[in-house]
């Protein structure tokens, strides 16, 4: 969402980037370089978001089934249809306890737009939860706050416990899920491109949990924990090539290593 943005350099320099518009191909998108670089490249001063009019009406849904399968099915018929929600989100039994979801998976769904697409959407989902043979509610929109906090709230009741980003292609999601469940983790994700967190109560269950994501081929960083938990982990894994180019942006931009050495995960 960001098109724009001013960042100062350690020599004193304000650069410009992208500009006020969204259609801008003004240069490299050099936003996601500073936004991904979590400070150690150069200060972001100012930023321009895109933004959007706030919609005419706006409705959450709730799908819960027995089974992991019959979820993932209503899953992928939502992404196939031609009805787009804007947010579909995945909470196992762990996660929705804490976000206050009920005590089994849970499938959210927010859909957006005028009241006759609400409708349709509204419709359209009751005729999919009763051919898959599941249940679906109309929670309040409150419900996303909770969804937001479950990671920072999992934390605070777990503080020897750790929060692990993983992400993989969308056809491994219900891989993704078993996984964190046979390694006694919660799961909240974005389900529609199959990334968010992990959720491990203890330092064995997020090295059980890292490893074998890890060895399955899925992406996972270590993102919050304690520094006592992060002690003991591997944070983050990233090829030899890769990193060599990081580190030369580094020098390129912070010669002297003075701007949050260590902070993009002790490594750079």
């Amino acid at each position: 969402m960001t098109i724009g943005m001013r960042f100062a350099t350690l020599e004193g320099r304000l650069v410009s980037t992208g500009g006020m518009v969204v259609k801008n191909v003004t240069g490299l998108d050099m936003a996601k370089l500073m936004i991904g670089s979590y400070g150690t490249l150069a200060v972001i001063a100012s930023a321009n978001f895109k933004i959007f009019p706030r919609p005419e009406s706006s409705v959450t849904f709730r799908f819960r089934a027995s089974s992991i399968e019959t979820l993932l099915a209503i899953r992928n018929a939502i992404l196939q249809g031609v009805l787009q929600p804007v947010a579909v989100d995945w909470l196992d039994p762990r996660a929705a306890a804490s976000a206050g979801c009920g005590e089994s998976h849970a499938l959210l769904v927010e859909a957006s737009g005028n009241v006759a697409a609400t409708k349709r959407f509204e419709q359209a989902f009751k005729d999919l939860a009763l051919g898959e043979g599941a249940e679906i509610e109309r929670p309040e929109a409150a419900i996303w706050e909770e969804v937001r906090e479950t990671v920072p709230q999992w934390l605070a009741a777990h503080p020897h416990g750790a929060a692990i980003r993983a992400s993989t292609v969308s056809t491994r999601l219900g891989e993704l899920i078993r996984l964190a469940g046979d390694a006694g983790c919660g799961v909240t994700l974005r389900a529609a491109n199959a990334t968010g967190h992990l959720l491990a109560p203890d330092l064995e269950t997020a090295r059980l949990a890292l490893g074998k994501l890890r060895e399955q081929g899925f992406r996972a960083t270590l993102e919050a924990a304690s520094n006592e938990v992060k002690g003991g982990l591997n944070a983050w894994v990233v090829g030899d090539r890769e990193f060599e180019v990081m580190q030369r942006i580094k020098a390129d931009f912070d010669p002297l290593q003075l701007l949050n050495r260590g902070r993009l995960y002790g490594a750079i």
